[in-house]
């Protein structure tokens, strides 16, 4: 009876496991990966000097760095991860900063950041002043093209100026700019006038107005047209050397139009001169009309 109950305790102390270590397995290691940012303007030319900064999720800086001559910058053994990468300076005014970026570092491999640095707008201003006072006009019209295309229009407010912020592709850039339409009362001008424009700098156009009276002054007097002899008398067949313009005949030209009865090389009878003669006519009748009465009485007594 002993003897049975002692061979199955030790059967099951021989099954109990035997204690197993508490230390935790090492995590499998992940290759660092490697960012690399290239930096171009506008016409594919490296831009040197571009500073930036690289964060991760935490806001943490985690790289940082200036292009090269060749506007390349490398930022090697970085964790793989989503980073945020923030330009924080130029060294040439003028460039433009771009938008902050995210960027993805993958485990064991290169990322590459093309970035296109723009150049900064230029600021063009427009100034309309009265020629002779000075004083800023309101309502002046330009327009603003490059060589191949119209940019805008712009039209002056009560203070005389108007403005406006160019892109640029270049860092030189020239455009023209054209009166379209003047403030009212003034004259208008046809000339374009050529402006240069650099990146980043600004530049004032003045533009000076005339008011038409002005204008008109300053302009040489017109020939007088001619008119017809004194006396209301015009010779017959005479004609205006400047015919009017509409088409139709001065009064002096109509005249010298008419019919005349005269001889060639008299004077014709108008105004006052047709009056007289009527009247010293009707007097000749009125005298023979009594002659002829005289006579006719003398020779009815005769025949008596």
């Amino acid at each position: 009876m002993v003897l049975g109950l002692i061979i199955p305790a030790t059967a099951a102390w021989a099954q109990t496991p035997e204690p197993t270590s508490t230390t935790p397995a090492e995590a499998p290691r992940t290759e660092p990966g490697r960012l690399k940012i290239t930096a171009t303007d506008a016409t594919g030319a490296p831009v040197t000097g571009a500073s930036f900064q690289l964060r991760d999720a935490t806001g943490a800086e985690s790289g940082q760095g200036t292009t090269d001559a060749f506007g390349a910058l490398d930022l090697p053994s970085l964790a793989p991860g989503v980073y945020r990468l923030s330009q924080t300076g130029a060294h040439d005014t003028h460039y433009a900063r771009v938008p902050d970026r995210d960027v993805v570092v993958t485990p064991g491999a290169t990322t590459t950041v093309a970035i296109n640095v723009p150049f900064q707008q230029s600021k063009i201003t427009v100034r309309a002043t009265d020629a002779r006072s000075g004083r800023p006009l309101s309502g002046a019209t330009v327009s603003l093209r490059t060589d191949d295309h119209t940019i805008t229009t712009l039209t002056t407010t009560v203070t005389g100026t108007a403005a406006y912020e160019i892109p640029m592709s270049h860092e030189v850039t020239r455009v023209w700019i054209r009166q379209v339409r003047p403030p009212h009362g003034y004259e208008t001008s046809t000339a374009e006038r050529a402006v240069t424009l650099t990146a980043g700098e600004p530049v004032t156009i003045s533009l000076s107005f005339k008011t038409e009276a002005a204008a008109a002054t300053s302009s040489p007097p017109r020939a007088a047209s001619p008119t017809a002899p004194a006396g209301g008398h015009a010779l017959r067949g005479h004609t205006s050397p400047n015919p009017s313009p509409s088409g139709t005949s001065s009064p002096a030209a109509s005249r010298a139009k008419r019919p005349s009865t005269a001889a060639e090389g008299t004077l014709a009878q108008t105004g006052a001169g047709t009056t007289s003669y009527y009247a010293a006519l009707a007097g000749g009748l009125l005298i023979i009309g009594a002659l002829a009465l005289v006579l006719a009485r003398r020779r009815a007594r005769r025949l008596r």
